[in-house]
């Protein structure tokens, strides 16, 4: 079983979001920006066979640069992937295989099993660690200078756990199809990170070999980018990619300075929420996926009294067992004198999440929802596009049909891959007599199904 971060879903658990900046903004001028992204994506050119075949052929050279981690707890498997950066043995690993006490068997392509390395850095944003191997790899992968272009096609590697060669399992290669904004998941406390939209449908056997850690290359044969998460959007998956060309220098600088991380990782060093990597939470989103609603909370109750400081779990036994967060019994003893500590953006975020949820699910209060999720703007990068989804389903219930369109077209600006965000102004533009278009976006509907088509 792989561990949680294999399936993120920032899109479904973080629902409100974005910068007040965007709506000081004259709406003209996210118009023009939105026409160019829209007019790029409409016409970005096919990639040619030739190009495909060229990076089929350098992604199957490249996956012996690969790294298997895991663990055996309580009769059960986490896995994560790892890949080699430098002859030398400096290797780029999901950041869930070094939080836990126990350090994680380690084998290298061959299946040989390695000594675990030393750990130079951690890097939470990518949810990735960097470490040093006693190992000369047969195949590594440099780190790009640069991250993919909008249209530029890579190869997401599909690994077969313990038969890293097998080339049965092509890789997933597609067009980056949008940079923006999204937010982790795996981390103490969350954070903004920067992806990259893979614009590919998935195999059915190449689903499992896209565990957390798994990478993907350019037609040049360098690392471009690490998994974030998949994520269902209706009937479409999208990959989440995260590009990693700024970390080339910090990487250096640790290599050189001699400096390491013990494992296990001290508290104050360990950004992993450990609740996520717990046999109970996978037995929640097992339950949770069969629709066994009362197994998923029970598991979730067992989660949320073992990890009273896990705000993400604190959060969802919140929502969904509409218990009151452990932070509501704390505040009521904590002297009323004392300051608040100060909030991250993230934070601020989060918290008018919830209360816009709980709005909405008390009285339909569409209105305070979006008074509540506005005041998060100004803190939310411009980029990430959940805020601005919420706002435009909430401003169609309130029959609002030009801030409703506004903000349908400011969502397509920074997810123009999303067919259900696609489909929906489609329909807007139709009902405004805009029939050009309208016909425009449902060739683009037709153009995003064939793409991420399963294949």
């Amino acid at each position: 079983m792989q561990c949680s971060g294999c399936q993120r879903s920032s899109f479904e658990s973080i629902k409100i979001e974005q910068s007040d900046k965007c709506l000081n903004n004259p709406f003209k001028m996210h118009m023009k920006h939105i026409v160019l992204l829209f007019v790029f994506a409409l016409f970005m050119p096919p990639v040619q066979a030739s190009d495909a075949d060229g990076l089929k052929e350098m992604a199957a050279s490249k996956r012996a640069a690969a790294i298997e981690l895991g663990f055996a707890i309580n009769g059960r498997r986490l896995e994560g992937r790892g890949v080699f950066i430098t002859a030398d043995g400096l290797a780029l690993v999901d950041l869930s295989m070094v939080a836990l006490p126990q350090r994680p068997m380690v084998f290298a392509e061959d299946g040989s099993e390695l000594p675990f390395g030393t750990i130079l850095g951690i890097f939470p944003e990518q949810e990735v660690a960097l470490i040093k191997f006693d190992y000369s790899p047969k195949v590594w992968l440099p780190i790009a200078a640069q991250e993919p272009e909008m249209g530029e096609t890579i190869a997401f590697i599909a690994l077969k756990a313990f038969d890293f060669l097998k080339t049965d399992i092509p890789p997933v290669m597609g067009p980056v199809l949008a940079k923006r904004t999204s937010m982790t998941s795996n981390l103490s406390k969350q954070q903004f990170t920067r992806v990259l939209s893979l614009g590919s449908g998935l195999m059915f056997k190449q689903q499992p070999c896209l565990g957390p850690g798994s990478f993907a290359i350019n037609k040049q044969g360098e690392l471009v980018a690490i998994k974030q998460g998949i994520e269902m959007m209706g009937r479409q998956m999208l990959i989440l990619l995260s590009p990693i060309n700024t970390l080339r220098e910090e990487i250096s600088r640790l290599a050189r300075s001699g400096q390491s991380i013990p494992h296990p990782l001290p508290a104050a060093s360990n950004p992993i929420d450990l609740a996520l990597l717990d046999e109970d939470y996978s037995r929640y989103e097992m339950a949770h996926t069969m629709g066994d609603n009362a197994a998923a909370m029970a598991h979730l109750e067992e989660l949320a009294k073992r990890y009273p400081n896990s705000a993400r779990i604190q959060r969802m036994a919140h929502e969904h067992l509409k218990r009151p967060p452990a932070s509501d019994a704390a505040a009521k003893t904590a002297d009323a004198a004392s300051p608040a500590s100060p909030i991250s953006a993230v934070e601020k975020v989060v918290q008018s999440v919830a209360r816009a949820r709980d709005l909405i699910d008390s009285g339909k209060d569409y209105t305070g929802a979006v008074s509540v999720i506005k005041q998060a703007l100004d803190v939310c990068p411009k980029d990430y596009p959940v805020p601005l989804m919420n706002l435009a389903q909430f401003e169609q219930q309130l029959g609002h049909s030009a801030e409703y369109g506004r903000y349908l077209h400011e969502v397509l600006a920074v997810a123009p891959e999303i067919i259900a965000i696609v489909e929906q102004t489609q329909l807007w533009e139709f009902e405004q007599k805009h029939y050009d278009e309208a016909q425009k976006l449902r060739d683009r509907v037709y153009e995003l199904d064939r793409l991420y088509r399963r294949r």
